[in-house]
């Protein structure tokens, strides 16, 4: 005999609207996702680095607007970072469509470029690829790459 019992049981609670239902499908399927340590970290680098963007981007928009605080700070600055923040306030007001998709291009490339090489540092099994002796010699570059190898 089972220990449990495995046939049709009546729901005899409280029903509820199929959103809820999805919802809280939803959040215990967040809360087991962010239960694994390297997933939490992940979603928190993430965060951190969609925020920071959000937040060059709010002042590089600052500075287009007299009253604010980012430009009366580049108003306390020596005259070279001056001409600097003008020649970039310039180029904003000149053209703003490509000045923001520029800053935004540039931010996200950073980034990017960034966590490409900080997660590629690594190999498949976590040791690093640059203490393994006589991988990067002349010759042997192909060994770098994860694509298809040369004949």
């Amino acid at each position: 005999m089972s220990l449990h019992e495995f046939s049709y049981q009546h729901w005899e609670g409280r029903h509820c609207g199929i959103w809820r239902r999805r919802w809280v499908i939803a959040i215990n399927g967040l809360k087991s996702c962010l239960d694994n340590r390297w997933a939490r970290n992940l979603v928190l680098a993430a965060w951190t680095i969609a925020l920071a963007a959000v937040g060059i981007l709010f002042l590089i928009g600052q500075l287009l607007v007299p009253d604010s605080d980012a430009y009366k700070m580049v108003e306390n600055l020596n005259q070279q970072m001056r001409d600097l923040f003008e020649g970039l306030k310039a180029w904003l007001t000149d053209r703003p469509e490509i000045s923001v998709r520029v800053a935004y291009n540039m931010l996200f490339y950073f980034f990017a470029s960034t966590l490409y090489w900080l997660g590629h540092d690594f190999d498949d099994v976590g040791h690093s690829s640059l203490n393994q002796p006589g991988l990067v010699q002349p010759g042997n570059h192909h060994l770098l790459f994860k694509g298809p190898q040369p004949l």
